[in-house]
């Protein structure tokens, strides 16, 4: 069997009703959060952020994904784009769950993040 080795941390963002994870946060590859009550937001830094966080010139085309983990407290978090960042696909993520997120540059600061 193949072992495929592909370099992801995990950055924990703790037990908050919402977050705005930051690029670098999201460049480790795996980001989990516990809301406290009820539903929360998950807000994603602006497309001007993601690019300037990016470790080499961000392209049109260019993509990178992360794991996104509600991990429990019985609330759904709703995952939103901020200023050139749209979200397209299944936003909300309810407890125990995850959501693969696909980023993809599609211009100058401008980025589209697939929820699947």
């Amino acid at each position: 069997k193949k072992v495929e080795v592909c370099g992801r941390t995990t950055t924990a963002l703790g037990t908050v009703q919402s977050s705005t994870p930051t690029i670098a946060q999201l460049l480790t590859g795996i980001v989990t959060q516990t809301g406290v009550t009820g539903s929360g937001t998950v807000t994603l830094p602006t497309g001007t952020a993601i690019t300037a966080g990016m470790p080499l010139t961000a392209a049109t085309g260019d993509t990178f994904e992360t794991v996104f983990t509600n991990i429990g407290g019985g609330q759904t978090l709703t995952i939103t784009g901020a200023t050139g960042s749209t979200v397209v696909g299944e936003a909300a993520v309810p407890s125990a769950t995850g959501r693969k997120l696909v980023f993809v540059c599609t211009g100058a600061n401008t980025w589209d993040v697939h929820c699947c």
